[in-house]
């Protein structure tokens, strides 16, 4: 039987947690704001409801240019996420940078029963969610392996063997948060969640992108928008 000398396991995909501290004075505020608050309905689940989120509501209301921020804006989250992506994209995955974080985008979401359909973000480099409320009942994040969901195209692919997965083939992983947890991941990989249970599965979404985006000769400066959009 041929065995290997070594396995060497190269390229691993980095997911950060961060812990912000206790957050149910917060978790108890945001529930209270969101009862009378227009949500859209996730397209794929009617039980997972997104506030805040940029686009159009299910009221017939634009949402372009609000954002959580502006409504908890003496939390300090705004600067643990700013610092904890910079650190993220600095120490953790090791990539030069010309100017702080910022948040582009945030929104709330809570679902009570069912799932999120696994998807990635776009427009952003770093991509978050943020526990508010996450019981034993609610369901864990899951990340895709995008060596082996097709998602490095054009390429000849083997789907995985179920009864000999490693963890160079395994689909999935899953992380189960604990409140006042901040998990952020590469904007481009898709996460989503199964079978979630607990009617309290509370979070928030965010997005983040340096203020300055500048790679050799060529670069922008990311600036929020501030007038209104139809």
């Amino acid at each position: 039987m041929i065995e290997p000398k070594q396995i060497i396991p190269l390229f691993p995909i980095a997911v950060g947690c961060y812990h912000f501290g206790d957050v149910t004075e917060l978790k108890d505020r945001v529930r209270e704001y969101i009862k009378d608050r227009p949500f859209n309905s996730n397209n794929d689940n009617p039980n997972l409801k997104h506030y805040l989120q940029k686009g159009d509501n299910t009221d017939g209301s634009v949402n372009i240019n609000d954002s959580f921020f502006n409504h908890f804006d003496d939390t300090g989250l705004e600067a643990f996420f700013n610092e904890s992506a910079y650190h993220f994209h600095t120490t953790i995955l090791g990539l030069s940078i010309q100017s702080p974080y910022r948040v582009v985008d945030a929104w709330v979401n809570h679902c009570s029963q069912g799932n999120q359909s696994f998807h990635a973000h776009i427009n952003s480099f770093i991509s978050g969610t943020f526990y508010l409320d996450h019981d034993e009942t609610a369901a864990p994040i899951e990340f895709v392996n995008p060596s082996v969901t097709h998602q490095t195209e054009p390429a000849i692919s083997f789907s995985p063997d179920y009864t000999k997965t490693t963890i160079f083939s395994q689909p999935a992983a899953q992380i189960k948060p604990e409140p006042g947890d901040l998990l952020l991941w590469q904007s481009h990989i898709r996460h989503g969640y199964n079978n979630n249970q607990s009617p309290n599965r509370l979070s928030l979404s965010v997005n983040m992108i340096p203020q300055i985006v500048f790679s050799h000769r060529y670069g922008f400066e990311v600036s929020p928008i501030t007038k209104e959009w139809n």
